[in-house]
C-alpha cells in the first residue's frame, strides 16, 4: 500500500500496479476517487524520482479524475485538487497554470483560514502564480495581476509561519521572489522593502542567536 514515506521505486512499482488492477476490477467502485489518487499520487513520486515525463502527465489526469469522481463536500477532496495543481506545473504552458490556478484556489476555498494545510496551499499558489506572470510577459495586464495576487499569497503564508517553523524561510523567500517579480512588471522597486527588510531582520536575529516572531502568529 503506498503511504508518504513510500518513495522506494519498486514499492512504488507495486503500488501503482495495485492501483490500477483495483480500478481495473471494479470501475464504480464507491472508493474509486481514492483508488485514482493513490494512482496519481504513486505516479507521481515516481515521475520525481525517475524523471518520467509520462508519469507526470498521467498523474495529472488521474488526479483531476479523481477530484471529478469526487462529490463536492468530499473531505479529501482539497487534496486531491493539491496533487492535481502540483503534476500540472511540471512542463508548465499557461493553459496548464491556469488550470492549476484554479485548482488551488478551489482547494484553498474547502479549509478553514487558520488550517496549516491551506497556509501552505497559499504560498504554493502564490509560487505557482510568480511563474504564470513571468510566463506571461512584461506587457500583459493580466500577468501583472497575478502577480499582484502572487505577493499577497506568499505575504500572507509567511505572516502566517512562525520563524520557528522549518517552512519558515523558504516561505519568506517565496514572498521575495514574487516580489521582485511584481517590482519589474510594475517598475516599482519600492515593493521590494517589506520582503527585503523582513530578510535582513532574520539575518540580524539569526546572527544575534534570538530568533522570534518577526511576521505574525505561529501556523
Amino acid at each position: 500500500a503506498l503511504n508518504e514515506s513510500t518513495w522506494d521505486p519498486d514499492e512504488l512499482d507495486e503500488a501503482i500496479s495495485a492501483s490500477r488492477a483495483a480500478l481495473a476490477v471494479d470501475p464504480g467502485h464507491a472508493s474509486r476517487a481514492s483508488f485514482l489518487y493513490g494512482l496519481a499520487s504513486g505516479l507521481f513520486r515516481r515521475a520525481e524520482l525517475r524523471r518520467t515525463l509520462f508519469d507526470f502527465d498521467e498523474a495529472a489526469i488521474r488526479a483531476t479524475e479523481a477530484v471529478d469522481a469526487s462529490p463536492d463536500d468530499y473531505a479529501s477532496q482539497a487534496l486531491f485538487l493539491g496533487l492535481q495543481a502540483a503534476a500540472l506545473c511540471y512542463l508548465p504552458t499557461v493553459v496548464k497554470l491556469e488550470q492549476a490556478d484554479l485548482s488551488l484556489a478551489e482547494a484553498e476555498d474547502r479549509l478553514l483560514r487558520n488550517d496549516p494545510e491551506r497556509i501552505r496551499l497559499e504560498s504554493d499558489h502564490g509560487v505557482l502564480l510568480d511563474a504564470l506572470a513571468r510566463f506571461m510577459g512584461d506587457t500583459s495586464a493580466v500577468g501583472q495581476a497575478h502577480a499582484i495576487e502572487a505577493v499577497r499569497l506568499t505575504r500572507r503564508a509567511a505572516e502566517a509561519t512562525a520563524p520557528a517553523h522549518h517552512e519558515f524561510l523558504a516561505r519568506l523567500v517565496n514572498y521575495l521572489v514574487a516580489s521582485a517579480t511584481l517590482a519589474r512588471l510594475s517598475c516599482d522597486p519600492s515593493v521590494l522593502d517589506e520582503p527585503l527588510e523582513q530578510c535582513d531582520a532574520v539575518q540580524d536575529q539569526a546572527e544575534s542567536g534570538t530568533m522570534g516572531s518577526l511576521l505574525g502568529p505561529a501556523c
